[in-house]
């Protein structure tokens, strides 16, 4: 299956519906159950799960949302041009990244904010020195803002986010003014909607507000697989940059920025609320794991970790 998803065929897309089907139905049928009183979608407030129709209209639109991120962080690695042929494995990827978690399987606020991470790097991607960066810069600003109006925290990433794109275009007074118009825009909007509904306005708010968060076994596991996973994969990056052409440097460099500014996140909001969230990571970990997959004689160590990822997924619903 990994070398299916690993070479430039197309179709493989189509069996995304179905491998996220069973990644559903092995959860339903011999998972612990997870089911959430409460979805919370940060600023916008939460969102109570009162009868099995709201238990189910969340679980379809988690599978939809699953389903289009998935997709749309294929296209944007493959519009990128990070490597010279197309791949779909990040898509394949990301989903196995997702299905650690069990708050994959219901909508919330994870969801939206990864769309609006992989939309901002999607525009930054654009930026080159010839052409002008005004409105790639605004735009990914402003998708970043959407993102922080459901993960608050991602707010405290912005000058992280501004050294990936000083890697495409100088520092320039004009486009760092829209940088900060898009961010302000949706966090004013968010913050006067909070203070017109009486909600509490919190920079790490759980993903579920009923539930307390405590690392665990799976997760400890689940933290040093994926730092091994990290490691790897900005090793041989950095081994094989030399066989890189300048504007694909560039595009990885952005993507080591979005990866630091996530991993701040995590570590962020596991300080404050010491609940382990490390779903942050998924968007930029699922295109840096994918490079290994280009060199036949790496893609057998690669393709190993990623098997055992799904044997750790698959064990986890013996111990927990």
């Amino acid at each position: 299956m990994l070398k299916l998803f690993a070479d430039n065929r197309p179709y493989v897309l189509f069996l995304l519906p179905l491998l996220l089907g069973l990644m559903y139905g092995l959860d339903f049928q011999f998972g612990r159950t997870y089911s959430p009183s409460v979805l919370s979608f940060g600023t916008w407030g939460n969102v109570e799960l009162s009868s099995l129709n709201s238990v189910l209209i969340a679980k379809c639109t988690g599978f939809i949302a699953n389903l289009s991120l998935a997709i749309l962080l294929n296209y944007g690695f493959n519009n990128a041009e990070f490597a010279d042929r197309n791949t779909y494995f990040p898509s394949f990827f990301f989903l196995l990244l997702m299905w650690s978690i069990p708050e994959m399987f219901f909508i919330n606020g994870l969801h939206l904010a990864i769309l609006g991470v992989i939309l901002m790097t999607q525009q930054y991607l654009k930026l080159n020195q010839n052409n002008d960066g005004k409105l790639p810069v605004f735009n990914g600003t402003f998708f970043l803002g959407i993102s922080a109006t459901f993960i608050p925290s991602n707010w405290l990433i912005l000058p992280l986010i501004y050294a990936a794109i000083l890697i495409f275009r100088p520092l320039i007074f004009r486009e760092f003014f829209l940088f900060m118009l898009g961010a302000a825009l949706p966090m004013l909007y968010s913050y006067t909607f909070a203070v017109v509904q009486n909600q509490r306005f919190a920079l790490f708010p759980a993903l579920d507000p009923n539930t307390s968060y405590y690392l665990n076994t799976y997760q400890v596991v689940l933290s040093i697989f994926f730092a091994v996973i990290s490691l790897f994969s900005v090793v041989w990056l950095m081994i094989n940059s030399s066989g890189k052409n300048n504007r694909q440097k560039k595009e990885i460099q952005a993507i080591y920025w979005v990866y630091a500014a996530s991993l701040l996140v995590c570590i962020l909001h596991y300080y404050f609320t010491q609940s382990l969230s490390i779903a942050y990571l998924f968007f930029p970990l699922a295109v840096l794991f994918t490079f290994p997959f280009f060199e036949k004689k790496v893609s057998y160590f690669a393709q190993s970790l990623a098997y055992l990822l799904i044997l750790i997924n698959l064990l986890k619903f013996l111990v927990l």
